[in-house]
């Protein structure tokens, strides 16, 4: 009779002892798929995009009989411009370390920026001699687009952009601490510290 009370007992620690483990193990995984999860979420093309206007001169000169004859052309160039700056959170590499219980961002996108102009041309001066033709109009579009990038609405544009690409991290960062894993950002481009958080 001891033997068989002996054995139950046995029977029941082993499976308990099997529930209790079974239940760990499958805690672990949904906080590895619950990480999983917030990751897809943030795989997609993010976006910040600005409107700008800007006016530009365009003048070019011929110059004959050491420049005692002059051809000109010239164009006020207005240009609407839309800017957008873009982050293809597809490219975000980051791996998940379900035993240690880590995330590792390996890398971060580069900003995609992306120039939108709709160029018009006003008060066109040209004479017979030097008349605007189609290299002179890929010269202004080059010129403008140059100028264009450099516009302060575009940098601010992707500072803007920058700090929506480190909120979306956040997120990940917040999901990962509410289940005490450690997030490990080794581009060392990301600034944790102004989350408060001690990583």
């Amino acid at each position: 009779m001891k033997k068989i009370l002996f054995g139950i007992l046995i029977f029941l620690v082993g499976v308990l002892g099997t529930l209790w483990l079974t239940r760990e193990k499958h805690s672990s995984v949904s906080e590895s798929e619950i990480i999983y999860n917030g990751l897809e979420q943030l795989s997609k093309l993010q976006v910040t995009e600005g409107y700008f206007t800007e006016v530009h001169r365009y003048q070019d000169s011929k110059k004959y009989f050491n420049d005692l004859v002059s051809f000109d052309k010239k164009a006020l160039v207005v240009v609407n411009a839309k800017a957008q700056i873009g982050y293809n959170l597809k490219e975000l590499v980051v791996e998940v370390d379900s035993v240690n219980k880590r995330v590792l961002v390996k890398k971060i996108p580069k900003p995609e920026v992306t120039i939108i102009p709709d160029i018009t041309y006003y008060n066109v001066e040209q004479s017979t001699m030097n008349q605007f033709n189609a290299s002179d109009y890929n010269k202004i579009k080059r010129e403008v687009m140059h100028e264009l990038k450099q516009n302060n609405v575009v940098t601010d544009l992707k500072h803007q952009a920058h700090s929506r690409l480190f909120e979306e991290l956040s997120q990940l960062l917040l999901l990962s601490k509410h289940f005490n894993w450690e997030v490990v950002d080794e581009t060392e481009t990301l600034d944790f510290k102004l989350l408060g958080s001690d990583l």
